[in-house]
């Protein structure tokens, strides 16, 4: 090989290098382009031998800063609840997840809407929370051994917040002695078809009957975020984008990439999760919510997807039942009234409508939250308690405790199990 290819294969493996760790540090987009190409740069002028050891130096520096950031527990100062911490994409199941046969226990200081807008105006709700998962990384204390119904959808099914015996798997197992599996993970309607499919292809149970739930809030936007990247235009360009998809995930699941992606973003204040928060009062109490969840509540525009048609299609022969899971705004909207000049009018009810527009489609039976948990959060406000944490777009367990009575009385109620 001669001098000349030499020094340009050098150069070309530095780059390679260079690029790579760039991506474990999280930087804004912006900053990683700038900086990216003036490292180009500077090794392309530098040569072949000293274009090496320049990435080797970087190299270097990047292991000492990633062990620092595990061994000194900068890590952890970055989360404020479980989910945060453990939450990562499996290649190997081919989802997102969290660790697997975690047994861990924190003080969650806050909920987060604080958390996304730096609320400071509603009162937090701190509480000590749980938090176990099985060898799958779902959020289990054990494995799954045969049981009949799993349960599909968000964080609002797999606790975002609660502790392990407020799940709704834990409720429906403490109160109702009905077994089921979580299998729900915080995402959006083609990842709990994710989760279905790689459940099927990891865990040996064809008769597994799933309840997938839909939440309000963001499982029915047209162009929702994490859809958009992997829209296909193709079957081979949507290949590749979840190739590249994936391939990025073994990065931004990194402990440096988590640390420094949170402590930078706060440094220039370009943290894009920093959202609108709307404070209002009931019976004397604040209580926030969501401004990008109000909008989707007030939709009166029926929205028709049909990638989330196709993905329901998909499974629709092993979906039991479609659940509506309802916003906090929903279920606090006529008792805001109270608080407010004059009467509130009707909501539009669009993302139920089309729950049920898909139920018909592929004849699943579908469950409304909404009517009992409004009932039960007017008849808790008379001890000052509520369904939703005040400072979290999340139900608590009165929350959860409606929707597994729900459960039991529509879905589990009638059937026969043995002792």
């Amino acid at each position: 090989m001669s001098s000349k290819l030499e020094n340009k294969v050098a150069i070309l493996a530095s780059i390679i290098v260079v690029t790579h760790l760039f991506l474990l540090y999280g930087l804004p987009p912006i900053v990683f382009i700038v900086l990216l190409a003036i490292a180009v740069c500077l090794l392309i002028f530098s040569g072949g031998l000293n274009s090496v050891l320049i990435s080797l130096s970087f190299l270097v520096v990047t292991a000492v800063l990633w062990s620092t950031i595990k061994l000194t527990g900068l890590e952890d100062s970055i989360y404020y609840r479980p989910h945060e911490k453990f939450a990562y994409f499996d290649n190997g199941l081919g989802r997102k997840t969290y660790s697997k046969n975690v047994d861990f226990e924190m003080d969650v200081p806050y909920g987060d809407l604080i958390a996304l807008s730096k609320l400071t105006t509603v009162p937090p709700k701190p509480r000590r929370v749980i938090f176990k998962t099985d060898s799958q990384g779902n959020r289990n204390e054990h494995d799954f051994h045969g049981q009949e119904y799993a349960l599909v959808g968000d964080s609002f099914i797999a606790g975002s917040g609660l502790s392990q015996q407020h799940t709704i798997t834990s409720q429906l197992l403490q109160i109702y002695s009905i077994d089921t599996y979580n299998l729900a993970h915080p995402g959006d309607v083609q990842d709990y078809i994710t989760y279905i499919k790689s459940f099927r292809k990891n865990v040996e149970s064809d008769d597994t009957k799933f309840l997938l739930f839909l939440f309000e809030g963001n499982d029915f936007p047209k162009h929702h975020a994490d859809t958009a990247f992997l829209a296909h235009s193709n079957e081979y360009l949507e290949s590749m984008r979840y190739a590249m998809w994936r391939y990025y995930k073994v990065f931004s699941d990194t402990s440096i990439y988590r640390f420094i992606y949170s402590t930078s973003r706060s440094a220039l204040a370009l943290n894009k999760e920093t959202q609108s928060v709307v404070v209002k009062e009931i019976n004397g109490k604040r209580i926030a919510f969501l401004e990008s969840y109000i909008r989707t509540t007030v939709n009166e525009e029926l929205l028709v997807n049909p990638e989330t048609e196709n993905a329901v299609r998909s499974v629709a022969d092993s979906v039991s039942h479609l659940v509506f899971i309802p916003t906090k705004y929903r279920v606090y909207y006529q008792l805001l009234s109270t608080s407010q000049s004059g009467e509130l009018s009707d909501l539009p009810n669009k993302q139920w409508e089309y729950v049920q527009v898909l139920g018909r489609m592929f004849d699943i039976p579908t469950i409304d939250l909404t009517p009992d948990l409004s009932a039960k959060s007017a008849e808790l406000l008379a001890d000052g308690s509520f369904t939703y944490w005040e400072d979290d777009t999340h139900w608590n367990q009165n929350g959860v405790a409606v929707a597994a009575k729900i459960l039991f009385e529509k879905v589990f109620a009638n059937q026969v199990y043995p002792d």
